[in-house]
């Protein structure tokens, strides 16, 4: 009898071990917003540069509180080889943020800004900037 208990409770600590989740055993929610767009030069040719995001309060007066997120962890976004960037945004509930985003070409000082966008964080939702750098 005390081997059953003993074998059905080292079983259900594996479990319970194995398998993480929330309290009420599903995962939380998040919400999120994307930014995508191109870097290209006065011609209309792609261009490799970073695309640096600060994220500001909803007002964009403040910078955002620590729970809005950019995902990854990063603030900073290189063009791909047709120069494409991408941010994702998210937080636990639905929000808005403010964000800034400056387009630097690869081993130039020359920049592109683009200020006070506001992004919806409710499931989803995108906004598309593009840059033309000189």
């Amino acid at each position: 009898m005390r081997t059953r208990i003993w074998i059905g409770s080292a079983a259900l600590a594996v479990l319970v071990a194995c398998f993480p989740t929330g309290v009420c055993g599903c995962s939380e929610p998040y919400y999120w917003g994307v930014v995508v767009g191109f870097v290209r030069d006065n011609a209309g040719s792609p261009t490799s540069a970073t695309v640096r995001a600060t994220v500001r309060d909803k007002f964009c007066q403040a910078v955002a509180p620590v729970r809005t997120y950019v995902a990854f962890d990063s603030s900073v976004a290189v063009t791909d080889s047709v120069g494409r960037y991408r941010f994702e945004f998210w937080n636990w509930r639905p929000d808005t943020v403010c964000v800034r985003l400056v387009a630097t070409r690869t081993g130039l000082a020359d920049s592109s800004v683009r200020d006070s966008l506001k992004i919806p964080l409710v499931g989803g939702d995108s906004l598309r900037a593009d840059f033309s750098l000189p």
